[in-house]
C-alpha cells in the first residue's frame, strides 16, 4: 500500500481500493505501507494491514488497527495494535543495570506515539530529528532523532499528555568506520522532576546500545540529561552523536 500526499490531496491505494480527492499541485510519496511494521522517511512507524486513517482535511478510512497522520506541518503518528513482545527481546535491556525504579512491561501495551519535535520544550539545539540508515552492532537501525555530543551536561525536555503509561526510549552510538574508541555518554532519564534511569552507553560488545522502558504513568513531563564522560581520543569538534532508534510514548 502507498500514501501519497500533496498540498490538497491525500491518497491511499491498496488491495481493498483507493480513496483520494484529487488536486494538480506537486504531489509527494511519503512511503510504504505493509503487512507489518515500516518506517516512513521521517522516521515514523506505520504498523496494519489494510486499516490506516488520514486525518486532515479531505478523507479518512478507519480500522481497528490504524496510523493517525496530521496533514500540513510536522507528521504526527500514533499506532495502534503493536506487539511489543517482551522486554528481554529489547536489544542492550538490562534490568539489573540503571533503572530506580522496576522497568515498565511492554507486552502491556498497545498504542503508542513518537516523541515528535512539536514535543519538544527545552534544548531544542542539542537535538537533531533525522532521517536515513545507520548501523549499531552490525544491525540497520532508522533513528528518530539524534542528540549533538558535548562534555557538558545538556538536557532536552519533551512535553507528554499525561495519559501514558510508559516509554521506551532505544539510544545507542553509530559503529566506526574504522579504530576502536572507549568514547562514553552518561545519560540520566527523569520524569516530573524524578531520576528514572542513570547509566552509560559506549563503544564496545555490551552498551554500544541500550533499552529503557519505563514508568511514567500521568507524567507532565520527560527530561533526557547527557554528557561526554570519556572522549576516546576523538576531538570535541567532532564528538559522535547519541542516536535514538526508538522514542515512544506507550498507552494501554
Amino acid at each position: 500500500m502507498f500514501l501519497k500526499l500533496t498540498n490538497s490531496q491525500i491518497s491511499i491505494t491498496g488491495d481493498n481500493g483507493t480513496v483520494n480527492q484529487t488536486d494538480e499541485s506537486q504531489s509527494t510519496t511519503l512511503g510504504t505501507l505493509s503487512e507489518s511494521t515500516e518506517s516512513i522517511d521521517n522516521g515514523a512507524v506505520a504498523t496494519g494491514e489494510n486499516n490506516t486513517s488520514v486525518n486532515g482535511e479531505n478523507t479518512s478510512t478507519d480500522g481497528e488497527r490504524n496510523t493517525t497522520i496530521n496533514a500540513g506541518g510536522n507528521v504526527n503518528i500514533s499506532y495502534q495494535g503493536r506487539d511489543y513482545g517482551s522486554n528481554e527481546e529489547l536489544p542492550g535491556y538490562k534490568p539489573s543495570e540503571g533503572f530506580e525504579a522496576i522497568p515498565s512491561d511492554l507486552s502491556k501495551y498497545r498504542k503508542a506515539n513518537l516523541l515528535i519535535e512539536d514535543m519538544v520544550i527545552s534544548g531544542e539545539r542539542y537535538i537533531d530529528y533525522t532521517r536515513g540508515e545507520i548501523l549499531i552492532k552490525s544491525q540497520l537501525y532508522e533513528p528518530i532523532f539524534k542528540l549533538k555530543g558535548s562534555t557538558n551536561e545538556q538536557r532536552v525536555g519533551f512535553k507528554l499528555d499525561s495519559l501514558q503509561k510508559a516509554v521506551l526510549l532505544q539510544f545507542g552510538l553509530q559503529d566506526l568506520e574504522s579504530g576502536d574508541t572507549n568514547f562514553t555518554y552518561l545519560v540520566r532519564i527523569s520524569s516530573d522532576g524524578k531520576l528514572l534511569w542513570a547509566g552509560e552507553c559506549q563503544y564496545g560488545p555490551s552498551r554500544q546500545i541500550v533499552s529503557v522502558p519505563l514508568s511514567v504513568s500521568g507524567a507532565r513531563n520527560l527530561v533526557i540529561e547527557y554528557r561526554v564522560t570519556e572522549e576516546g581520543e576523538i576531538p570535541n569538534y567532532q564528538y559522535l552523536p547519541l542516536f535514538f532508534t526508538k522514542a515512544e510514548v506507550l498507552y494501554e
